[in-house]
């Protein structure tokens, strides 16, 4: 991702899900820069995001809405 002030990072998510090439991140906590870096790393990899933003979303998660 490209950070506000233009600088090139590397995205290691919290989890990865191989057998559904898609990724998970857990946010509990919002910045201004994590939420810069999540729309950037969702722009750029459309669909192979998931954000988890709540013990709710975390406790009702299934694999079925990556169908």
């Amino acid at each position: 991702y490209i950070t506000r002030g233009r600088r090139v990072r590397n995205y290691i998510p919290d989890f990865y899900l191989p057998d559904h090439d898609v990724y998970i991140e857990v946010k509990g906590y919002w910045t201004d820069a994590a939420r810069h870096k999540m729309k950037d790393i969702q722009t750029r990899n459309p669909g192979k995001i998931v954000i988890l933003e709540s013990l709710l979303e975390i406790g009702s998660f299934t694999l079925d809405i990556l169908t």
